[in-house]
Order: structure tokens, then sequence, then C-alpha cells
């Protein structure tokens, strides 16, 4: 099958984007029932803010109607509801905590709402040799490893949240002895980056859930 055959052409504007902050890219998208995909669960959960408020407000309102039942039972002289009110009084201080707890957890979104629409115009670079669309952080293309000369060359053109390290300086590639610095989007969990030079594999820091200090430099 030749290339033009196995070639998908997509349109510009049906690219995955996050729902929320509009990134055209993710180190793992996260999608939903409802068929949104978002970049990071922070964005998820800026997104979703509103609705799990709303569930936590009906928990709420649910627990304190079926704890008021005993009470309506006693004033009415209705002793069904006081029975009735007493049978599911567990139940009702254990969905009025449940509330509470869906509250707090919803109200964390909040720390990301500055997120939202920020990457929306940031698109893809499409390499000039083979048409792959790359990711807006790629400074050669992901497909035949042309330079992009369209790249920005900014760390600004991915958002800050996905930098798993700090840009790391000077490192030697052992294999072509080139000397490059490295930023988080480009290195893998384990620590490794292809080099700029000649696209090998070299080990540029320690693995990290979070910008390290701990740097460590690419060994032979």
């Amino acid at each position: 099958m030749s290339d033009e055959q196995d070639r998908i052409v997509v349109r510009k504007d049906t690219i995955a984007r996050c729902a929320w902050c509009g990134s055209p890219e993710s180190n793992k998208w996260i999608s939903t029932p409802d068929d949104d995909i978002y970049c990071t669960i922070e964005c998820m959960e800026a997104a979703t803010m509103g609705k799990r408020k709303l569930a936590a407000g009906a928990y709420i309102c649910c627990a304190v109607a079926m704890m008021l039942l005993p009470v309506i039972g006693l004033a009415t002289s209705n002793y069904f509801l006081v029975a009735a009110g007493m049978q599911f009084l567990m139940a009702a201080f254990a969905m009025f905590i449940c509330g509470f707890v869906m509250y707090f957890s919803a109200n964390e979104g909040k720390k990301y709402q500055e997120r939202k629409g920020k990457y929306r115009g940031i698109s893809p670079i499409e390499c000039e040799y083979c048409m792959h669309s790359n990711p807006p952080s790629a400074t050669r293309c992901l497909n035949c490893d042309a330079t992009l000369t369209r790249a920005p060359f900014v760390s600004e053109a991915i958002p800050p949240w996905f930098h798993k390290y700090k840009k790391i300086k000077g490192i030697r590639c052992p294999h072509c002895n080139a000397v490059y610095s490295y930023i988080g989007s480009q290195i893998s969990d384990e620590g490794y980056a292809a080099c700029q030079n000649c696209n090998k594999q070299i080990f540029v820091a320690t693995r990290s859930t979070g910008p390290s200090s701990d740097l460590m430099r690419a060994h032979y």
C-alpha cells in the first residue's frame, strides 16, 4: 500500500482539543461519558465543577428532606412518617456527609478556571515535507524527523502544567557529542529524550512527578 493510500486526511477543526483549555496536546487524554476530552484531570475538574456542585446540592437537599420526615410526623401526629423517617435517618446522615464531601471536592475546580480557552488559538505545526501534523511543542517532525521551520521554539506553545521537569540545560549527547537544552514536554516519564541532533534516545533527568532540581547528565 502506498503512502498516499495509507494517509488519513482530517480538517484542522476536527483535531482533538481539550474541552476546557483548548490545548491540542496532552500527556494523557481523559474522556468522559459526555464525549468530552480533557488534557489533564485539573481541566476536567474545572469544566465539571458546576455539574458536581449541583449533584452535591441535590444530595444535601434529599438528606435534609429525609431528616425532616420524623419532625413533620411528630408535628402532625403522623406516626407513619415518624417510623419511615427513623428508618431512613442513617441513610440521610450518610447522604448529607457525602454531599458536603462532593461539594468541597467540586470546589477544587475554582483553582483552574483561568485556563478556560487559554490555548484555543494554538494550532499544531504542519511539516512542510511530509505534511504531518505535529504538536505545538515539537521542533522536529515526529513522522519524517525534518526540522520544523515554523516551530515557535518557545515553551509557551503548550500549557505549563504539562512540564514534568524544569528546563534542563547543557545536556551532552553521548552518541554525537551535541549539547542541547530540554524542556519537560520533550522528556518521557522515565527521564529519556531524543537528541535534537541525531535523534537517538539519551537519559537526561531523574523520574519525577513535578519540577525537579535533582538533574542528571546524560551517561554513556
